[in-house]
């Protein structure tokens, strides 16, 4: 078993409005109007027979230069990340169990 915790990090003015994660095996949570600029999940247990995680946001930013990103913390490590920049921001991130 794994605990999972999904992070969400905007730049000043960034909003996010929607985030999912999928657990690799068929399990998906969706979270919707956030209306944040940082996010953090419960810890989740995932089961260690789960191939991968993924986790994505969508949000909005100020400007061209806002950024948004994404992190898969893994049994308290920080195990997967990615960056979208702009005012359209979907950031996304997977990382393989196995």
């Amino acid at each position: 078993m794994h605990k999972v915790v999904f992070k969400a990090i905007g730049s000043t003015g960034t909003k996010i409005s929607n985030a999912v994660y999928t657990d690799g095996s068929g399990k998906a949570e969706t979270f919707t109007s956030l209306n944040t600029q940082n996010w953090t999940s419960n810890e989740y247990t995932i089961s260690s027979s789960a191939h991968a995680v993924s986790f994505g946001v969508s949000g909005t930013g100020v400007d061209a230069n806002s950024t948004l990103v994404v992190e898969i913390w893994i049994d308290g490590v920080k195990a997967a990340d990615g960056k979208s920049t702009g005012t359209i921001l979907s950031p996304s991130a997977t990382i393989a169990l196995k």
